[in-house]
């Protein structure tokens, strides 16, 4: 080995493990041009920990557990080559053990099925299966996310990490991070509710042990090196089982998309007695005399009318009159689904959509841009596509022909189920037939799909439930042509389940083990159901045994839910037969005092009803009421959870306390309402509008604590709080705004609290011209905000909070009538008035090339970090398409900022525009100038 290269990087290595002068990417380069052990080995050292925490979030057999850590890292040199890599391979080698350990887990519960045909298991002390299934299934789900929305869910809730962290690992700007954890926690909240499962914040956090806490056996690194050297593993097939389609999203997340990160000039915001910093386009200060006139007013601009028009096609692409046209339900908002408006001759429509539903509901003010606008006529299939494009240009919604679906319902014996309801619950499109299926040949293989076209809940003004007949027979229509139908199936007699069917003449597609694992019907089909079973009885006082009305009962992993009634009655039918059926218990109505817990109801012979009271403990009423700090009014539409954590070490949470954090819901007067327990614990709120800092609280200092459950110098108390409860977990605090710790007595009568969110520091911007006018009508792009342009701001200027210590805000404006652009960085060590002085934007063109100058069509030009020491650069806030002669145009420029551009090319197979290559030389531009850079030539990654 030539271990004379490697000297000058061992030596840095040796000072203390923090130190990251030598970057991740430089010892990766290192072992493949040296061939030295001792970098790989670094490597393994530095992000060792956190890989065997993401395998253990998803493995319980330490030898499985072992092997998935040894395939994650055969898997990075597998990949060394082929990939340009960023500076820090954390974020990326997370996603990947994750995956990887989901793998592992296929292959594990496949071999535990084939022994136990052979071998009887021995007997076991019972673990809790509730808490199992419902990481399986979050497990699940999180891998079925896009990469885009996955990653940060996994960085920021299963490794503990900090949104600033995660946008470090990722190469994202915090905003970034922020609308895509928010748009990812939404989509998974979705997912896992069709499932039967309760998503909160505590169900991610609790799962989120840091990957500092698992510590790395000298032995394990040794094998790993080893497996790494003989590309050897000792189950080869878990590295086979990451699929390539997250090579490819990789390749466009690390050298695409993830290479869009914020690192524009600016200086610390100043306050200065008599003088005010004025901040040219570029974000210098300069000094100039202090007007008198008050600063601009912080008014939030009122929500305008949104003009939706587009064109509906049939299918042979001809315009289609009298087509019914409506605004679908949307996930993050209760809008509910109504016709809008209805095509004319010329298949054209047009209505207003009111944004305020949306912007009152969690999640992104703007998310009305991912309600759908569906056209839907009879004997087609619907078209559909999401409003935010309607503003891009109109939409244009081409109907399908149709193809019906005759499915029929059978029992196990091939008894026909009638009665039997069939409701469709999801429809997936894809954009050609060719991908449609090349996802069927994905899901035989048991590798990852390509990404569909879109997705649909239940088609809208229309019946989307059917019943069998009396030979369990069953016609659906109105779905379209080489569609994916997900269908809901409950009847009497049988379980509840949910098929996929697609409208395409064929046989049965039996997937594999794993990512996507599944049974797809094609357009005839018999289904077998399973039988099923009804669990009723009482829900009662734990303590007087008087039955409780609102009580809300769901089985875990299954649909079947109900409410308890006035005599406290439920009943769950439709049960899968199971060993043990696992009910979540909790409140329906926040004046309902009392506590969720998880109860374990065992099985007994046949499947004839079963019989369980459930009892619950009464609790302390609890009264919450959440304020905004300035003006004392309470907060309605800006808090998106607000829950109750019993800690460490509460002697009064019971054992059979639920693996997840349940939230209280706002009640008509604006408060949140529930119960909590007598004892250490905490009221946690989580704000999703405003800009407040993260909480921080000290657990061990509140509650007087000797110690705490784990070493905290891996865990501080000032970080984490511990729950109570047989297995103390940690949550992280910095996914909340408040926390409040609380302590009350046996005895207490209620609780009741006022929280406010803390804003930090607050700056008042002024915008104004060249001249020293002011400037209104300034769009602002604001990246802890997320990736959008915000609408055009009344008054010359706008208030920034939630500013505090290693809480920068980043933004860049434009006047596009007045063609003005400029930039700023506003820091939160100082607070004050900071003035922005909008300059005439410059505007590049040029031609997109290659290294052989032949002319690179339909690529996307995005921003990419600048080289080291080059903090001063900008990044294009989107994204710019070159034309079919690779020709493109840059609007919009800050004059003087220096602009690093990277290349995309679009794969429709991945769904992704991926990144090919950069430019070498930053654009930079002088006020009011259009700078022709000719031919531009991309520069392949990696060289």
């Amino acid at each position: 080995m030539k271990s004379q290269a490697l000297r000058p990087l061992l030596t840095a290595l040796r000072r203390p493990a923090d130190d990251r002068r030598v970057s991740d990417r430089q010892l990766l380069q290192y072992y493949l041009d040296q061939g030295d052990e001792s970098a790989f080995a670094v490597l393994v050292g530095r992000h060792g920990p956190r890989v065997r925490a993401a395998c253990r979030q998803v493995l319980a057999d330490e030898a499985d557990v072992d092997d998935a850590f040894q395939a994650t890292f055969v898997v990075l040199l597998d990949k060394a080559r082929s990939m340009y890599w960023r500076p820090a391979l954390g974020g990326w080698l997370f996603g990947v053990a994750h995956r990887v350990a989901l793998r592992a887990r296929t292959r594990a519960a496949a071999r535990h099925r084939h022994e136990s045909r052979v071998v009887r298991p021995a007997s076991r002390p019972d673990v809790d299966l509730s808490w199992r299934e419902a990481v399986a299934v979050l497990h699940e789900e999180l891998d079925r996310l896009p990469d885009p929305l996955r990653l940060p869910l996994l960085l920021c809730y299963l490794d503990g990490l900090s949104r600033d962290e995660a946008a470090q690992q990722l190469g994202w700007t915090p905003g970034t991070v922020k609308g895509r954890l928010e748009r990812g926690r939404l989509r998974l909240r979705d997912r896992l509710a069709r499932r039967g499962i309760t998503l909160t914040t505590g169900l991610l956090a609790v799962l989120g042990n840091s990957g500092a806490a698992c510590t790395v056996p000298p032995r394990l690194v040794q094998t790993t090196l080893q497996a790494v050297a003989r590309r050897a593993l000792p189950a080869p097939a878990l590295a086979h089982g990451v699929p390539p389609i997250m090579w490819k999203n990789y390749t466009g997340l690390l050298a695409g998309l993830l290479l869009v990160a914020l690192a524009v000039g600016g200086s610390h915001l100043l306050s200065h007695a008599g003088t005010v910093p004025a901040v040219s386009a570029t974000g210098h200060l300069e000094e100039r005399p202090r007007r008198t006139e008050p600063p601009p007013r912080d008014k939030p601009s009122a929500p305008e009318s949104i003009t939706v028009q587009g064109r509906v096609l049939g299918p042979d692409g001809k315009p289609r009159a009298d087509v019914d046209v409506y605004l679908d339900r949307d996930t993050t908002a209760s809008v509910a689904a109504a016709r809008r408006a209805i095509s004319g001759k010329d298949g054209r429509f047009s209505f207003r959509l009111d944004p305020t539903p949306f912007a009152k509901a969690p999640g992104r003010a703007d998310s009305w841009r991912d309600a759908r606008v569906v056209a839907v006529a009879d004997g087609l299939g619907p078209a559909w596509a999401t409003a935010g494009r309607a503003t891009e240009g109109g939409l244009s919604l081409r109907l399908v022909s149709d193809l019906p679906l005759e499915g029929r319902i059978l029992t196990l014996e091939g008894r026909p189920v009638a009665g039997a309801r069939v409701r469709l619950r999801s429809l997936t499109a894809w954009a050609s037939e060719a991908e449609l299926s090349a996802h069927l040949r994905a899901v035989a293989a048991g590798d990852a799909p390509p990404r569909p076209f879109g997705f649909l809940g239940e088609v809208p003004g229309r019946s989307n439930e059917w019943k069998t007949d009396d030979q369990g027979r069953v016609r659906i229509t109105g779905l379209g042509r080489d569609r994916l139908a997900g269908l809901e199936v409950t009847g009497p007699g049988i379980a509840h389940d949910t098929i996929l069917a697609v409208t395409r003449a064929g046989k049965p597609v039996i997937g594999r083990p794993g990512p996507y694992w599944a049974t797809i019907y094609p357009a005839t089909f018999e289904h077998a159901a399973k039988p099923g079973r009804v669990l009723a009885g009482k829900a009662i006082d734990a303590t007087t045994g008087r039955p409780i009305a609102g009580i809300f009962v769901q089985s875990a992993g299954a649909p079947p839910k109900t409410v308890t009634d006035a005599e406290g009655r439920y009943e769950l039918a439709g049960l899968p037969k199971a060993n043990k059926y696992i009910l979540y218990v909790q409140p329906a109505r926040g004046d309902v005092p009392y506590i969720a817990v998880r109860i374990d109801v065992t099985d007994t012979t046949g499947v004839g009803p079963l019989r369980a009271d459930l009892r619950i403990p009464r609790g302390i009423p609890l009264r919450v009421q959440v304020k905004e700090p300035a003006t004392g009014k309470l907060l309605r539409s800006g808090v998106s959870y607000v829950s109750y954590v019993p800690l460490y070490p509460n002697k009064n949470a019971p054992e059979n306390l639920p693996g997840l954090m349940l939230g209280t819901k706002l009640e008509p007067d604006g408060s949140y309402r529930g119960a909590v327990l007598p004892g250490p614990g905490a009221i946690c709120v989580m704000c999703s509008g405003g800009d407040y800092l993260p909480a921080a609280v000290n657990q061990k200092t509140f509650f007087r604590l000797d110690r705490v459950p784990r070493d905290e110098k891996i865990l501080p108390a000032s970080e984490v709080l511990w729950t109570a409860g047989p297995n103390s977990n940690p949550l992280p605090q910095r996914q909340f705004q408040v926390i409040e710790l609380i302590d009350p007595s046996a005895g207490a009568k209620e609780v009741s609290l006022t929280l406010k969110p803390d804003p930090g520091k607050s700056a008042t911007i002024r915008l104004q011209d060249a001249d020293g006018h002011p400037l209104t009508g300034v769009r602002v792009w604001d990246w802890r905000r997320g990736e959008e342009w915000g609408p055009p701001l009344a008054a010359a200027g706008l208030k920034v909070s939630g500013l505090g210590p290693g809480r920068p805000r980043y933004l860049v404006f434009r006047h596009e009538g007045r063609k003005l652009a400029g930039t700023v960085i506003v820091r939160g060590e100082e607070a004050g008035t900071v003035t922005v002085a909008l300059q005439p934007w410059g505007t590049a063109t040029g031609r997109l090339v290659d290294t052989a100058g032949k002319p690179l069509p339909r690529h996307e030009l995005r921003g990419r970090n600048a080289p080291t020491g080059r903090d001063r650069a900008l990044t294009l806030p989107g994204a710019v398409r070159t034309d079919d002669e690779g020709k493109f145009r840059l609007d919009g420029l800050v004059p003087g900022g220096e602009y690093y551009l990277m290349a995309s090319k679009y794969l429709p197979q991945v769904g992704e525009f991926i990144g090919v290559g950069h430019l070498a030389d930053p654009v930079t531009v002088r006020p009011g100038e259009t700078k022709d850079l000719g031919d531009v030539q991309v520069r392949r990654i990696g060289k």
